[in-house]
């Protein structure tokens, strides 16, 4: 959670502005995935083509199960807790699966490689983080909520597919002049 609480918004006053930004806090989440896409070309001539794909992806995540992070800040001689934090990561360490859905278009190049560009998304239905914070300054009103995230995204995606043929057609020179 990243926040900025000025000094003057606490009585006494804090020794200096905070921000939660100084703190050196890492909470990975590593999910790990396998994905099975089918994809169809459309040929429009022999240097590129059309294509489109979908499939299913299978998840797991190895984050933490539940974890409470509480913000204090010292005023005077007392600490206050100014922001809270409880979030759950791993979908309850249960796996969930995933749709990938991509098109766009490729081109051959002059040596036989492949490359392209396109879009890309990947659809979940399920909430794998979940949480609730809580920001509480003195003389302004409780500010709480809710956050999840499904992992659904959108992107471009550029490709470089390396085809070998240059090596395979190397080859079959050789063979005929050795």
């Amino acid at each position: 959670m990243i926040f900025f609480l000025k000094k003057e918004a606490f009585s006494p006053p804090l020794a200096a502005d905070y921000n939660s930004r100084d703190i050196n806090y890492y909470f990975p989440v590593i999910i790990l995935s396998l994905p099975v896409l089918l994809e169809k070309r459309w040929e429009y001539k022999h240097s590129g083509y059309l294509y489109a794909g979908a499939g299913i992806r299978f998840n797991v995540s190895t984050g933490y199960d539940l974890d409470a992070t509480s913000y204090r800040v010292q005023t005077g001689n007392q600490f206050y807790e100014a922001a809270g934090l409880d979030v759950s990561t791993n979908n309850d360490a249960k796996p969930w699966f995933s749709f990938p859905l991509l098109a766009g278009h490729s081109w051959v190049l002059k040596n036989f490689n492949i490359i392209g560009v396109g879009l890309l998304a990947d659809v979940s239905f399920t909430t794998y983080v979940d949480g609730r914070y809580r920001i509480d300054i003195p003389s302004q009103p409780l500010t709480e909520g809710h956050y999840s995230s499904t992992g659904t995204y959108w992107g471009l995606s550029i490709r470089y597919n390396f085809t070998g043929t240059n090596y395979r057609l190397r080859k079959v020179l050789e063979k005929k002049n050795p």
